[in-house]
Protein backbone atom coordinates (compact mmCIF):
# COMPACT_ATOMS: atom_id res chain seq x y z
CA UNK A 1 0.00 0.00 0.00
CA UNK A 2 1.31 3.67 -0.62
CA UNK A 3 1.89 6.23 1.95
CA UNK A 4 -1.65 8.20 0.86
CA UNK A 5 -3.46 4.56 1.22
CA UNK A 6 -2.07 3.76 4.52
CA UNK A 7 -2.29 7.23 5.88
CA UNK A 8 -6.31 7.33 4.84
CA UNK A 9 -7.71 3.87 4.72
CA UNK A 10 -9.47 5.00 1.57
CA UNK A 11 -7.18 1.66 -0.24
CA UNK A 12 -10.35 -0.28 -1.62
CA UNK A 13 -10.76 2.62 -4.50
CA UNK A 14 -8.20 4.93 -4.84
CA UNK A 15 -8.83 5.06 -8.40
CA UNK A 16 -12.47 6.30 -8.15
CA UNK A 17 -11.17 9.12 -6.24
CA UNK A 18 -10.83 12.50 -8.64
CA UNK A 19 -7.78 14.13 -8.47
CA UNK A 20 -7.77 18.09 -7.96
CA UNK A 21 -4.73 19.59 -9.13
CA UNK A 22 -3.55 23.00 -8.09
CA UNK A 23 -5.29 24.86 -11.22
CA UNK A 24 -8.78 23.22 -10.53
CA UNK A 25 -7.87 24.27 -6.57
CA UNK A 26 -7.53 27.78 -7.63
CA UNK A 27 -10.67 27.82 -10.07
CA UNK A 28 -12.98 26.42 -6.44
CA UNK A 29 -11.30 28.45 -3.94
CA UNK A 30 -10.44 32.60 -3.99
CA UNK A 31 -6.64 31.79 -2.14
CA UNK A 32 -4.04 32.72 -3.75
CA UNK A 33 0.07 32.49 -3.89
CA UNK A 34 1.80 32.73 -0.82
CA UNK A 35 -1.79 31.96 0.84
CA UNK A 36 -2.70 28.81 -1.15
CA UNK A 37 -1.93 26.40 0.90
CA UNK A 38 -3.23 23.56 -1.02
CA UNK A 39 -0.68 21.50 -3.23
CA UNK A 40 -3.48 18.98 -4.50
CA UNK A 41 -6.89 16.88 -3.14
CA UNK A 42 -8.27 13.32 -4.20
CA UNK A 43 -12.48 14.13 -3.75
CA UNK A 44 -13.96 11.05 -2.85
CA UNK A 45 -16.77 10.38 -4.30
CA UNK A 46 -20.09 10.74 -2.10
CA UNK A 47 -22.37 7.62 -1.57
CA UNK A 48 -25.95 7.90 -0.80
CA UNK A 49 -25.70 8.36 3.49
CA UNK A 50 -21.88 8.87 3.57
CA UNK A 51 -20.06 12.44 4.13
CA UNK A 52 -18.10 14.05 2.09
CA UNK A 53 -14.39 13.16 2.53
CA UNK A 54 -11.17 14.70 0.91
CA UNK A 55 -7.60 14.14 1.13
CA UNK A 56 -5.07 16.98 0.20
CA UNK A 57 -1.32 17.07 0.10
CA UNK A 58 0.80 20.06 0.69
CA UNK A 59 4.60 19.94 0.87
CA UNK A 60 6.46 21.84 2.54
CA UNK A 61 9.84 23.48 1.48
CA UNK A 62 12.92 25.69 3.11
CA UNK A 63 11.27 28.94 0.32
CA UNK A 64 7.68 28.35 1.80
CA UNK A 65 7.10 32.27 2.89
CA UNK A 66 5.02 30.61 5.89
CA UNK A 67 8.22 29.08 7.35
CA UNK A 68 9.84 32.45 7.53
CA UNK A 69 10.69 35.02 10.00
CA UNK A 70 10.24 38.48 8.58
CA UNK A 71 13.91 39.51 8.15
CA UNK A 72 14.32 36.02 6.00
CA UNK A 73 15.21 33.50 8.67
CA UNK A 74 13.75 29.83 8.24
CA UNK A 75 11.98 29.01 11.18
CA UNK A 76 12.40 25.28 12.71
CA UNK A 77 8.84 24.32 12.29
CA UNK A 78 6.14 25.35 10.47
CA UNK A 79 3.90 27.43 13.37
CA UNK A 80 0.56 25.67 13.79
CA UNK A 81 -1.93 28.32 13.29
CA UNK A 82 -0.80 27.48 9.83
CA UNK A 83 -1.78 23.45 9.83
CA UNK A 84 -5.17 25.08 10.93
CA UNK A 85 -5.84 27.03 7.66
CA UNK A 86 -4.36 23.89 5.44
CA UNK A 87 -6.87 21.79 6.62
CA UNK A 88 -9.28 24.66 6.41
CA UNK A 89 -8.08 25.37 3.17
CA UNK A 90 -8.58 21.54 1.69
CA UNK A 91 -11.81 21.32 3.85
CA UNK A 92 -13.14 23.68 1.66
CA UNK A 93 -12.63 22.23 -1.78
CA UNK A 94 -15.50 19.64 -2.01
CA UNK A 95 -18.43 21.85 -0.69
CA UNK A 96 -17.47 24.94 -3.06
CA UNK A 97 -16.96 22.80 -6.17
CA UNK A 98 -20.80 21.48 -5.55
CA UNK A 99 -22.48 22.91 -8.46
CA UNK A 100 -24.82 25.09 -5.89
CA UNK A 101 -21.91 26.53 -4.16
CA UNK A 102 -20.78 28.19 -7.12
CA UNK A 103 -19.52 31.26 -6.15
CA UNK A 104 -19.88 30.96 -2.82
CA UNK A 105 -17.56 31.62 0.24
CA UNK A 106 -16.05 28.89 2.71
CA UNK A 107 -15.51 30.82 5.63
CA UNK A 108 -13.67 29.81 8.63
CA UNK A 109 -16.18 29.89 11.98
CA UNK A 110 -14.39 28.00 14.73
CA UNK A 111 -11.68 25.42 15.63
CA UNK A 112 -12.22 22.68 18.35
CA UNK A 113 -10.54 20.07 20.01
CA UNK A 114 -7.09 20.92 18.85
CA UNK A 115 -4.30 18.62 19.67
CA UNK A 116 -1.11 19.42 18.06
CA UNK A 117 1.12 16.43 18.79
CA UNK A 118 4.11 17.14 16.58
CA UNK A 119 5.96 19.65 14.92
CA UNK A 120 5.83 20.30 11.20
CA UNK A 121 9.35 20.84 9.26
CA UNK A 122 10.93 21.40 5.96
CA UNK A 123 10.79 18.71 3.68
CA UNK A 124 7.62 17.44 5.75
CA UNK A 125 5.14 15.76 3.00
CA UNK A 126 1.32 16.65 4.73
CA UNK A 127 -1.32 14.10 4.12
CA UNK A 128 -4.77 15.89 5.23
CA UNK A 129 -8.18 14.09 5.78
CA UNK A 130 -11.35 16.15 5.95
CA UNK A 131 -14.56 14.41 6.59
CA UNK A 132 -17.75 17.18 6.74
CA UNK A 133 -19.94 15.91 9.32
CA UNK A 134 -22.66 17.93 9.53
CA UNK A 135 -24.63 20.23 7.59
CA UNK A 136 -27.35 22.58 8.51
CA UNK A 137 -28.11 24.83 5.86
CA UNK A 138 -25.48 26.95 5.39
CA UNK A 139 -23.31 25.75 8.33
CA UNK A 140 -21.00 22.85 8.97
CA UNK A 141 -18.44 20.68 11.14
CA UNK A 142 -15.58 18.78 9.93
CA UNK A 143 -13.23 16.82 11.27
CA UNK A 144 -9.10 16.70 9.93
CA UNK A 145 -6.56 14.88 10.79
CA UNK A 146 -2.71 16.10 9.25
CA UNK A 147 -0.32 12.96 8.98
CA UNK A 148 3.56 13.33 8.12
CA UNK A 149 4.92 9.99 7.69
CA UNK A 150 2.19 8.04 9.02
CA UNK A 151 2.58 10.15 12.52
CA UNK A 152 -0.29 12.15 13.34
CA UNK A 153 0.67 16.07 13.60
CA UNK A 154 -2.96 17.38 14.04
CA UNK A 155 -6.15 16.47 14.91
CA UNK A 156 -8.88 18.71 14.79
CA UNK A 157 -12.24 19.97 14.40
CA UNK A 158 -13.41 22.67 12.48
CA UNK A 159 -16.84 24.96 11.96
CA UNK A 160 -17.40 26.90 8.67
CA UNK A 161 -20.05 28.16 6.79
CA UNK A 162 -20.88 28.32 2.91
CA UNK A 163 -22.18 32.07 2.20
CA UNK A 164 -22.65 34.11 -0.56
CA UNK A 165 -20.22 36.97 -1.00
CA UNK A 166 -22.57 39.67 -1.33
CA UNK A 167 -24.21 38.58 2.03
Amino acid sequence: ATLLERDYEIAEDLTACEVVDVEKIRAIIPHRYPFLLVDRAFSKPVQEGENEEIVGIKNITNSDPCIRTPSGEVMRSLPNWFLLEIAAQIGCVQPLAAEENKNKLGIYMGIDDAVFSAPVLPGDQLFIRVRNLLRRGPFGKSEAVITVNGNEVIKMSLRFAIMDPKQ
